[in-house]
């Protein structure tokens, strides 16, 4: 090799190296949903004194609890996927999905187009389980239709939907949940529950078409 191959090659692999110090950490965006083999869709039901258990000992206080017991509500646990004693004592109907519904479980999710109020509780009773071939789950979406929202672990929606608003295709998800076999309670059907979505909806744009409304106008210059 002479100097002039020699001094090109050393350029390249310092720029080379220049570049892979400089580039930037991916965002969340470059994440994307683990590998999974099946999915199962579970029916849950409320949360009760059934379920206390311990106080984690290093965990913090709950100030508004004076007692040693604490009832875990939702599902998703973000160290480990989901809450797996929680969900044995807690399944009221399951059914393993198609390979095709669990991917429009998980489209559904992260491509919703359309946005919609979120009401102040979170009580879910739905939850789409996704597992390893050797059973373990390593990723899982809770559904609340009764508030509109949805969680998910990991969570790879960039901001998770917008604040007030949940971006995932609610009525896509109670259809594979309803043709599962789950009941969608209170709602007795998918039509109830999309007919209620509506209302909800068209209550938010003319609420916030009185505030347009009612907002004074700066005298044009």
């Amino acid at each position: 090799m002479n100097i002039v191959t020699l001094a090109i090659t050393t350029a390249f692999l310092l720029l080379a190296t220049h570049i892979g110090l400089t580039e930037e950490v991916p965002d969340q965006q470059s994440i994307t949903f683990p590998e999974w083999a099946f999915c199962v869709a579970y029916q849950i039901r409320d949360a009760d004194d059934r379920d206390a258990r311990p106080v984690d000992p290093h965990g913090e206080k709950d100030p508004f609890n004076d007692k040693d017991t604490r009832i875990p509500y939702g599902l998703i646990n973000e160290r480990n996927i989901v809450d797996v004693a929680a969900l044995s004592t807690r399944i009221v109907k399951s059914k393993v999905l198609s390979k095709q519904s669990a991917n429009e479980v998980i489209r559904g999710t992260t491509q919703g187009a359309e946005q919609h109020p979120v009401m102040e509780c979170y009580e879910p009773h739905h939850i789409f389980i996704f597992y390893a071939y050797e059973g373990h789950p390593v990723g899982a979406i809770e559904v609340c239709f009764s508030c509109n929202r949805v969680k998910m672990n990991p969570e790879v929606r960039i901001g998770g939907g917008r604040g007030s608003l949940e971006t995932a295709d609610l009525a896509g998800l109670a259809k594979i949940a309803f043709a599962a076999g789950l009941d969608l309670k209170p709602f007795a059907s998918v039509h109830a529950y999309v007919q209620r979505l509506d209302q909800v909806e068209k209550r938010i744009m003319k609420m916030q078409n009185k505030s347009e409304m009612a907002t004074p106008r700066k005298p044009s210059d």
